[in-house]
């Protein structure tokens, strides 16, 4: 059998475990729905988990191989998850049963008065399960912490334990996020209970927060050296967490700086994408407020609901605004923010083995508070493009449209863009792609077939080249260089 057919094999069990638990979910979560046919649709999805599991990975090539072993990885935490939902779901129903077949009293006196119907923070089932009825302690834990099985604990872990169950380790597993729907995901994390945070406030951060993966790093054009210390810091460890331990243990906190305009937050989208993690987007916007007191604790509830998902990444874009060298002037609402950040990110109470990526992106990390460098060790400078990556994104843009273009023009005009950075390229490669429309009179536009348009040429780069300027300054770049030189990454010089 050869590696592509293993890939896709394993691709194809995925995804159709993939859709058996999510029609399980769904009906699983829905009061009215049959529990038997969850059941069913359970036992489908892990049969092709294991089956997917056990695809074997001889023969392949090192870089299948790495698919595989990714794909496989999301398998197992999928896996285990749909087997506790399972189980928890076989404990509802027997426990339901075992109350339903219990013999009832006939009254001879007047009828006793109803019992009040549970409210939403009471249990679904309030009496305890018959003796005949074993529930498995970690079933019952993991009821108690994720409020699975329609958002509501069928029975409480109180019942089966005389202690309260601490929050999980990093080393258990989490329900796989990013293998279900997002709304499917953001409803499952609204009905948890987030330890010493306001379900108000943990919502908030959900809805505000929480973002798709679409950006691979294939749709980046060069920065390397940025993409290497991703891959190092969070989709290797997803790969092989028995050689990232200890000393190997990634770094929690990056920092990527640099001209504006040159895919800093492209690249931490990319990292969504490609990392088995939830990932969060977080502005000065969601943890700031008028009433005082509540930002910080919007800080809290952030690192709370991350720890909840971890692995998780939070990514802080502009995040000078938030962690601004602190002065005497500073207001105490700015104060007291930065410093629940700093306590939540690296303070005595937090959890050496929690999962947690915290990325920032920033235009001036010159004024960055000397506390948020010590907790981003990682700091990456996301450069200008050079000849050789412009000219690969003329390649990648201009691939969308026809052109004339020869390799030779391409490289010709990437030597004439120095200091231009992506954006400014993209911008560029815009208004050259309007030269041929520019040319046809209003009546010939409005009738003429798209198939019919001159292709785009070098003269129309040349002539965009007098309208398109390089957005950065000089002396601003020599300030980045400066800053890298003293607190960057400089093992790419």
């Amino acid at each position: 059998m050869s590696a592509e057919t293993l890939l896709q094999k394993v691709k194809r069990y995925h995804s159709e475990s993939f859709e058996c638990i999510k029609k399980a979910l769904e009906i699983d979560e829905n009061q009215n729905g049959k529990k038997e046919d969850a059941l069913m649709w359970y036992d489908k999805g892990i049969s092709m988990l294991e089956k997917g599991i056990n695809v074997p990975k001889m023969g392949a090539s090192l870089d299948d191989k790495t698919k595989i072993i990714r794909i496989q990885t999301k398998m197992m935490k999928n896996l285990q998850m749909a087997k506790e939902r399972q189980d928890c779901l076989n404990a509802k129903s027997s426990t339901s049963e075992s109350v339903l077949s219990k013999p009832t009293r006939p009254h001879s006196g007047p009828p006793a008065a109803k019992e009040p119907k549970p409210g939403p923070s009471s249990t679904s089932i309030r009496s305890k399960p018959s003796s005949g009825v074993l529930i498995p302690k970690s079933t019952a834990t993991s009821r108690a912490r994720s409020n699975i099985a329609s958002g509501k604990p069928a029975v409480s872990a109180s019942r089966t334990s005389n202690r309260t169950p601490n929050r999980p380790s990093s080393a258990e597993s989490k329900i796989n996020h990013s293998q279900i729907p997002e709304s499917t995901s953001k409803s499952r994390l609204r009905s948890k209970q987030f330890k010493s945070v306001s379900s108000e406030m943990a919502n908030k951060i959900i809805d505000a927060a929480l973002i798709e993966k679409s950006v691979k790093f294939d749709d980046i054009a060069g920065q390397e050296a940025a993409k290497e210390a991703l891959k190092e810091i969070v989709i290797y460890p997803v790969l092989r967490p028995d050689l990232f331990m200890g000393l190997r243990s990634p770094a929690k906190g990056l920092l990527l700086f640099g001209p504006p305009g040159n895919g800093k937050t492209l690249l931490a989208k990319a990292v969504a994408g490609e990392a088995d993690a939830t990932f969060f987007n977080i502005s000065a916007a969601t943890l700031t407020s008028k009433w005082v007191g509540e930002g910080e604790k919007m800080v809290k509830a952030l690192f709370a609901v991350a720890r909840e998902v971890q692995p998780s990444i939070v990514f802080i874009d502009e995040i000078d605004s938030l962690l601004r060298a602190r002065q005497e002037n500073d207001s105490d609402a700015a104060r007291k923010i930065q410093t629940e950040f700093f306590l939540q990110f690296d303070g005595v109470g937090t959890d050496p083995n929690d999962r947690i990526l915290v990325m920032g992106a920033t235009n001036r990390p010159q004024e960055l508070d000397d506390a948020a460098l010590r907790r981003f060790p990682k700091r990456i400078y996301v450069r200008l493009p050079d000849a050789q990556t412009r000219e690969h994104l003329f390649k990648m843009l201009l691939s969308k449209l026809e052109n004339s273009l020869s390799p030779a023009d391409i490289h010709k005009l990437s030597k004439m863009c120095d200091n231009y950075s992506f954006s400014d390229l993209t911008d560029l490669a815009k208004d050259a792609a309007m030269g041929p429309i520019r040319e046809l009179p209003r009546d010939v536009m409005m009738t003429i077939e798209a198939s019919k348009m001159r292709k785009i040429n070098l003269n129309d780069f040349t002539k965009s080249l007098h309208k398109i300027r390089p957005s950065v300054d000089v002396s601003l770049l020599r300030t980045y260089e400066q800053w890298n030189n003293k607190h960057g990454d400089t093992s790419s010089l």
